[in-house]
Parts: C-alpha cells; structure tokens; sequence
C-alpha cells in the first residue's frame, strides 16, 4: 500500500454530498450527539470520513472558545519565573578559632650605622696588630661595622690562625693559638648565640658629678638571632636596651650610661651588664655566657 502525502486537486462537492457535511457538523456540535434522517430519502445518513474530519477541526476550535470563554489560566511565557523557589535556611557560617597572637620582640636603640670600607676596615686592622705586636697578615674578615658606642669594630682571623677582636676601647685576641680564652664553640639550634669574650667596664667622669659608663663585646649567632640587646646598671642608675650590630654570623652588643650623682662613686662600684636576644616570632632565646 502506497501512501500519498500529496492532496488531492480541489474540486466543488455535488450539492447532496454538501448538504450532508453540513447535517453532519451541525449534528456532531449538538449536545445530545444524535444521529438525524435524511429528507425525502427514506434511509439513514451516516457522516463520511471526510465529514469526521471536519467534525474534528470544527470540534476543536468550538471546544478551544469554550475553555477561552470559561476563564482558564492564562498562559504564563516563564513557569519557572513566576513559581517562588523554595525558601533555603542559610548556611551555617564557621568563624576560624583565631591563633594566639605571639608578642613581639622588643626594640632598643639601634647602634648599628653602616658597614665599613675597604680603607676603613684596614686602618682598623693595622691599629689592632699594632696594639697586639702581630706580624700576620688578615686571612679572613668576619665583621667589619661601625657603631654608635665603639666606634669601628672589626673581627678577623690572621694568616696563623689567631683571632682578633678590634674596637677604639681595645683589641683583643679571642680564639686561635696564642690566645688566653678557651676554644670557641660555633652556635647551634639549641644554643644559638655564643658570648666571645665577657664584656668589661669602661669609666669616667667630670668635675660637674656627670658619670659616664659604657661596656660591649661580640657574638656568635646562627641564623635564627634577628635581635640581640644589651644595657647597663651602675649603682642603681640603668641605661636603655641597645640593639646590636649583627653581620654574617657575627654580632657586636654595646651598651653605654650617662648619669649626674653629688656623690664621689667608689673605687669599685656596683654594676650589671644585662643582655637578651630573640628570634622573628618573638621568643627570647638562650645566649652561653660561659667565660672565656
């Protein structure tokens, strides 16, 4: 069987077959739906399936004014805009337990002003073989920075192995064959400064009763030193925290006091040398002060 999805040419109906369509549409649109004789023929009519047809569209668009005219629903272009989400509880927001907070370090008076020069490390140099009648030669330098306190410090190792310690207070051999100290240790994590020499008193004053003091010495520091402090009490009287010179390993604490007293001070007066140091969190760290 071969189906024609092509219509057929159109043509005017005989005026019975008419007349039948429209009995036919007129009786499928009546409520009671029955079924009506022809006139003057004697025999039953029944609606051809091109009148069913027809009946169906016409059926349609009545039943189509029938919903328009009973106020259906209007068509909404957007259902899912005109539909209200359900309502969400809000989330939980967590708030982060905040960490201690860590107390930083202290300051002091920074006494620290700028590394030497070539001719200015040398000058010291010299100065210091000379005070210590040495003949060798410098084969390492350490630390070579001026101060506010002791003026130009420098710390080398000569050509034989001796180690030297050069301020305008004095010079000193610290470590090496020939000096009076013992064996310098190097700083580790768990000891991280090293005092090289123990830190003498420096003296004096004017007829006005003005007492001037002063005191300093060097370091061995690992890494983890950022800040190391020194300050000085004599008879009651205490200077400030000062903030060391510290240079590739190396470090130069210095503190110094000024004070007026109507009293002569004693042959020996009573004084302290204090100092502390600390990492970048903030925690003060532990300094062997064994003497040397």
């Amino acid at each position: 069987m071969t189906t024609s999805l092509t219509p057929p040419p159109d043509r005017d109906l005989p005026p019975v077959r008419r007349r039948d369509i429209r009995v036919a549409v007129l009786e499928a649109t009546a409520p009671t739906r029955s079924r009506r004789r022809g006139r003057g023929r004697g025999r039953e009519r029944w609606v051809f399936p091109l009148a069913a047809a027809a009946v169906a569209a016409v059926a349609a668009l009545v039943l189509g004014l029938g919903l328009a005219r009973t106020g259906s629903a209007p068509v909404v272009a957007n259902p899912t805009a005109a539909v209200p989400s359900p309502r969400q509880a809000p989330s939980p927001t967590t708030t982060p337990t905040p960490e201690p907070t860590r107390a930083a370090a202290p300051r002091g008076i920074v006494t620290d002003r700028a590394p030497l020069t070539t001719a200015q490390t040398r000058t010291v140099v010299d100065q210091c073989r000379g005070d210590l009648d040495r003949t060798a030669g410098l084969d390492t330098l350490h630390f070579a920075r001026r101060t506010a306190v002791d003026g130009d410090v420098v710390l080398f190792t000569d050509s034989k192995g001796m180690s030297l310690l050069c301020t305008k207070s004095g010079s000193s051999a610290y470590d090496g064959d020939g000096s009076k100290t013992g064996p310098l240790p190097a700083p580790t994590g768990q000891r991280p400064l090293v005092r090289i020499m123990n830190p003498g008193l420096a003296l004096g004053g004017d007829e006005d009763g003005n007492i001037y003091g002063s005191t300093g010495t060097a370091y061995r520091v690992a890494p983890s030193v950022v800040s190391l402090q020194m300050r000085i009490s004599i008879d009651g009287h205490t200077s400030p925290w000062f903030e060391a010179a510290i240079h590739d390993g190396y470090a130069y604490a210095a503190a110094s006091i000024k004070f007026t007293t109507s009293e002569p001070l004693g042959r020996r007066p009573d004084y302290t040398i204090q100092d502390r140091a600390y990492n970048s969190a903030g925690d003060q760290l532990k300094i062997d002060r064994t003497p040397r």
